[in-house]
Formats: C-alpha cells, structure tokens, sequence
C-alpha cells in the first residue's frame, strides 16, 4: 500500500474520475492552443512574405503583375457590384 491512509475504493474512483476529466479538458485546452499557434505562425509567414513583397516594391508606375499576386488575396464582387479587395495582410477595401 503506497498511501499513508487508507482510502475505500468508492473514494479512490471518484477522485480519479474527477482527474480523469480535469486532464481530458487540459488535453483539449492543449490541443486548441497549439492549433491556435500554427495558425499564427502561418499567418506569420504570409505577413513577412507579403511585406518583403513590399519592401522590394520601388515606385508603382504600372501594373505588376508580381506585386499584384503577392499583396491581393481574394477581389469579390458583392450583390451591390462593388468589388471587395482582401489584401495578403488581412485589410479589406471595398469600391
């Protein structure tokens, strides 16, 4: 016996019980944060890559179509025919 008590064994299984849900919902708690962080971390990388897109970038005189593809994500057209531009950093313009 490891215990400096003695503890009956509906005590002991409702303890471990309880232990056993603490340590799932840490598991999920874990989980969430480390999805959470990958996110970030790529989110990361596409705000560098768009940046340095940028950065290279000299005075815009005509279409480019390198600079187009590395800052504009998405351009929808909505209901109202205005087109909605979603930029590589997260910035929406609609016009």
């Amino acid at each position: 016996m490891n215990a400096a008590t003695a503890m009956d064994q509906d005590e002991y299984n409702r303890q471990f019980a309880e232990y056993e849900v603490r340590y799932s919902e840490i598991r999920q708690r874990i989980a969430k944060v480390e999805s959470e962080q990958k996110q970030r971390i790529g989110k990361r990388g596409k705000l560098a890559e768009y940046l340095e897109t940028l950065r290279n970038q000299g005075l815009i005189s005509s279409f480019n179509e390198t600079l187009w593809y590395g800052t504009v994500e998405q351009v929808r057209v909505t209901t109202e025919g205005n087109l909605r531009f979603i930029f590589r950093d997260g910035q929406k313009i609609t016009v």
